[in-house]
């Protein structure tokens, strides 16, 4: 089967590995050649299950999309939109990622909490790691669009988060000023 969410998180780190090993040895030529070709291999459009604006998470040899899992924001997903829109080979035009990732601006918050604005998401933007994941290969510092500056919605999610354990408003053992950082895993 197939895991698109995982590849772009996979991909997100060869793609770095690519960039880094730059030396004209034949190891990292061969390396960065190999990179290249699965990268181009990668068919993001095909998972518009018949054709729809959104990328879905999940296929089977077996079951299909029958998960049904559409990849939409906000989420640890961007990475895959990121990817798919940049594609050399396969990319996903503009309307799938408005439609898709960004539900048609339904991605944005706005509200404050703690005195500090969160772009988008859910209430006080829940674990880190939805902000984090797709940043591990990318730096958000610089990258926006119409819905959010990226480096302020990692940075207000952490903020957030952090007043969030410090106020501790339901008494979890061990919630502080020292011990926040909340996430999934």
């Amino acid at each position: 089967g197939a895991d698109l969410v995982e590849t772009s998180l996979l991909f997100q780190g060869l793609l770095a590995a690519r960039a880094y090993f730059k030396e004209n040895t034949e190891v990292e030529s061969r390396l960065r050649a190999d990179i290249t070709r699965l990268w181009e291999a990668i068919d993001w459009t095909w998972f518009r299950k018949n054709g729809e604006d959104v990328l879905y998470w999940h296929w089977s040899p077996d079951y299909g999309f029958e998960k049904n899992l559409a990849i939409r924001g906000w989420n640890e997903c961007l990475i895959t939109y990121i990817l798919a829109a940049s594609s050399p080979t396969h990319a996903i035009n503009k309307v799938v990622y408005e439609a898709g990732w960004a539900k048609n601006g339904g991605i944005r918050n706005g509200k404050s909490y703690y005195g500090i604005t969160l772009p988008l998401g859910s209430d006080k933007g829940g674990p880190l790691f939805l902000s984090q994941y797709s940043f591990l290969g990318i730096n958000p510092q610089g990258l926006e669009d119409q819905y959010a500056d990226y480096w302020m919605q990692n940075r207000n999610h952490t903020l957030i988060n952090y007043n969030y354990c410090k106020e501790n408003p339901k008494g979890y053992t061990g919630y502080s000023a020292s011990c926040w950082g909340l996430t999934a895993s």
